[in-house]
């Protein structure tokens, strides 16, 4: 059972993750399935793999030897898939695509469209903003906001970004010290620009809601809680809000990364194509000219 890869997989999911539940999520599968395979590689190894925690598991020696050469297996087979991938043609197969979230939503309708025009084309839209990794897949085409791109990708550097503070519209008629204010939940991000920023316009408003997803804070802007920053390209845009203060663009800049293994393949080449392009045009509303 050593030579099979889907163990070794779950085995990589497990240390990972921390966590059958944690694990069984990350791979699409039954926790107790997770469970069952472990036993059974661990029955296979002659040897225990992880300590039973009462907050997940943790790996023993052996358990750290075999996640090793696990993850060598995956190197391998991800540069082989690339490489095997780079070769085609054809605007063909699954492109999975990561985004930063709060720049996806107004540019949903472009990529559908996009798609339309590679009818054997299947998107796969990861709205994230940490780095996923290129090398085992978790994303073939990344847009990411940020000082200093990975040395090992190819990287293209498109353009900076800028926010704002953006308010309802029913506060139009009042200054933005009276007007309630919404930001993340303050265990999340305790220090986040939406807060630095209230501190130096308007440090008497009160905070009035937290959210946890970009998705409740722009619902609660639409809806009339308050106000918030945003970056200028989506904040424009959003239906019953109106921008309170001058763009102030970020250290920084939005960077296309892709593998070098992948720079041939037709499917990736037309991504970063439609991504470059999407960008360069909506350039001046991502620095709120």
């Amino acid at each position: 059972m050593l030579d099979r890869w889907d163990d070794m997989r779950l085995l990589l999911a497990l240390a990972r993750e921390g966590s059958l539940a944690a694990a069984g999520r990350a791979l699409r599968v039954d926790p107790t399935t997770v469970a069952r395979r472990m036993k059974a590689l661990e029955a296979s190894a002659g040897v225990a793999l992880f300590d039973r925690l009462r907050g997940g598991v943790e790996l023993t020696a052996a358990g750290e030897l075999l996640v090793t050469t696990a993850e060598q297996w995956e190197s391998s087979l991800h540069q082989a898939s690339r490489h095997l991938e780079g070769g085609r043609t054809s605007v063909t197969g699954t492109v999975r695509l990561s985004v930063p979230e709060l720049l996806i939503w107004p540019w949903m309708g472009d990529l559908t469209r996009f798609r339309q025009t590679h009818p054997e084309l299947v998107l796969e839209v990861v709205a994230d903003d940490a780095f996923s990794s290129l090398e085992r897949r978790e994303a073939d085409v990344a847009l990411r906001f940020t000082p200093t791109p990975p040395d090992h990708l190819i990287a293209k550097r498109l353009c900076g970004m800028a926010t704002a503070v953006y308010a309802s519209d029913r506060f139009d008629d009042a200054a933005l010290s009276d007007v309630p204010w919404v930001a993340w939940d303050p265990r999340e991000a305790p220090t986040s620009e939406i807060v630095r920023t209230h501190q130096a316009v308007a440090p008497g408003a009160p905070f009035v809601l937290y959210v946890n997803s970009y998705g409740l804070l722009l619902q609660a802007l639409r809806e009339g809680a308050g106000a918030t920053m945003l970056p200028c390209v989506l904040g424009d845009v959003l239906p019953s809000v109106s921008r309170r203060s001058s763009p102030c663009v970020l250290p920084g800049h939005l960077w296309l990364l892709t593998h070098p293994d992948q720079r041939r393949s037709a499917r990736i080449g037309a991504v970063v194509s439609f991504v470059e392009g999407l960008v360069t045009a909506r350039c001046q509303r991502l620095l709120g000219r």
